[in-house]
């Protein structure tokens, strides 16, 4: 297997590139800019916006690779959930998709959301739950893995969709709530208001990159529900940081958001696991994880 990536410097696409490395396994990397974990040689200039199916085909040629993982996409914090770009991206992905197997190439892994699922108090399912959401990009997700999956079985392309539920780890954004929450009660930034309600299933970044791994070498195709299965409020999360830290929670509690209603997000990893992925860390580990990236990075300030 060579691999072909593109959104490598993202918060995911980073992770994937350090175990790849770890593994050696062998990538090529396609994008505006060079990914500082990614050397010169495994890099090649690209800007989807800019690119035919055509011009494509002789960059991807030229890189001899069997297998894509596609992670790019307009992610801007706090604006990518209506933003114009989702529809952009939905037909940038397509003519990749269409040029990678023009240039030979076999098998495609690419991501999706949780946000494609409509909202409900049921765990949500990969084959029996609704899909209709309610965002852009939720739509425009969704939109592109209905087409692509069409066009895939047309063609004879080995097709994953890793459906991701809420990522956490070292090295995300500050702008996502965990990351948010440590920086508060450490006195970094100032208290906000959070809903305490809400129960989401987040899933350790360690623990993607093995089932992204597991989608690349499997033989099966289909949508695949990226998630630990468990639900948390943010009550429990700023419990569990309490615990391990000793930072006092008590003041974010005190100006949470209590009485809104709020459906949970919490999905099945049952076709994950049928394909050999097992999670490795809980809430726990994974908090515990991020603190120690926390304190490491604070010290070398």
């Amino acid at each position: 297997m060579k691999l072909l990536i593109t959104g490598a410097s993202g918060f995911i696409g980073s992770a994937v590139i350090k175990k790849l490395v770890e593994q050696n396994i062998n990538f090529t990397v396609i994008g505006r800019s060079r990914p500082k974990l990614v050397a010169e040689s495994k890099f090649v200039s690209v800007d989807l916006s800019r690119h035919t199916v055509t011009s494509l085909v002789e960059i991807i040629e030229r890189a001899e690779c069997t297998h894509l993982l596609h992670l790019a996409w307009y992610v801007e914090p706090n604006q990518f959930w209506s933003a114009h770009e989702n529809m952009d991206w939905v037909a940038y992905s397509i003519t990749l998709f269409r040029a990678f197997h023009k240039a030979g190439g076999r098998t495609i892994v690419s991501t999706g959301s949780c946000a494609e699922y409509t909202n409900s108090n049921e765990t949500l399912y990969e084959t029996d739950s609704d899909a209709s959401p309610n965002t852009l990009y939720g739509a425009a997700k969704l939109s592109l893995k209905n087409v692509a999956s069409a066009w895939a079985l047309e063609h004879s392309v080995d097709f994953r969709w890793a459906r991701i539920f809420f990522a956490y780890g070292p090295g995300m954004p500050n702008a996502k709530l965990i990351p948010s929450l440590i920086r508060s009660l450490d006195g970094i930034e100032p208290l906000f208001t959070v809903n305490a309600t809400d129960r989401r299933d987040f899933v350790y970044i360690d623990d993607i990159v093995q089932a992204i791994l597991c989608l690349l070498t499997s033989p099966k195709n289909g949508t695949f529900n990226v998630c630990d299965q468990q639900g948390y409020s943010v009550f429990e999360i700023l419990d569990v940081l309490q615990e391990l830290t000793g930072w006092n929670a008590e003041p974010i509690k005190a100006i949470a958001n209590k009485n809104r209603s709020n459906t949970p997000i919490i999905g099945s990893n049952r076709h994950l696991k049928e394909i050999g992925w097992q999670p490795h860390y809980d809430l726990v580990s994974g908090l515990s994880e991020m603190i120690t990236a926390h304190n490491t990075t604070a010290v070398g300030i």
